[in-house]
């Protein structure tokens, strides 16, 4: 998958204009930290309870006891557990997120989940969904999640 062009164009500015690599970028403003964390998102840990596979980062036995007690179905809570809001991710960032870059982002969690699902729960129809509704007013967030039928 290619890398959004805000961020390539971005990194044609560096060294005085003659640009830096994607890989050479990370190097210069990376953290081991930060990678450890990110590699928790690209690559989760999955954990299964009551036979709904959930991402362990996210899951709380509090929470989805209340969404079913709230009336959930445990496909709903599964999906709403298991969501995670690229658009406010980073709170606190300074720097802003082009659609873009979440665009990327939420195709490359894509692909990755699906994955590590297929992996560590081979045969089991779990579906990767993309909410994409930064475009509409008062919305403006982009979810992934996954969710069994």
């Amino acid at each position: 998958m290619k890398a959004p062009c805000s961020l390539t164009d971005n990194l044609s500015q560096w060294n005085d204009g003659s640009g830096i690599s994607v890989a050479d970028w990370i190097c210069c403003v990376g953290r081991y930290d930060h990678f450890v964390g990110f590699s928790r998102l690209l690559w989760p840990e999955l954990l299964e309870h009551q036979g709904r596979i959930y991402v362990s980062d996210f899951f709380s036995h509090a929470r989805l006891g209340k969404m079913l007690a709230s009336g959930a179905s445990p496909s709903v809570a599964q999906t709403f557990i298991n969501a995670l809001d690229l658009s406010t991710l980073f709170s606190e960032a300074a720097e802003t997120i082009e659609d873009d870059q979440l665009l990327y982002l939420a195709a490359t969690l894509e692909q990755t989940w699906a994955a590590k699902v297929a992996r560590d729960y081979p045969g089991r129809a779990v579906e990767i969904i993309v909410t994409n509704a930064l475009e509409e007013p008062g919305v403006g967030e982009l979810l992934v999640s996954l969710r069994e039928a």
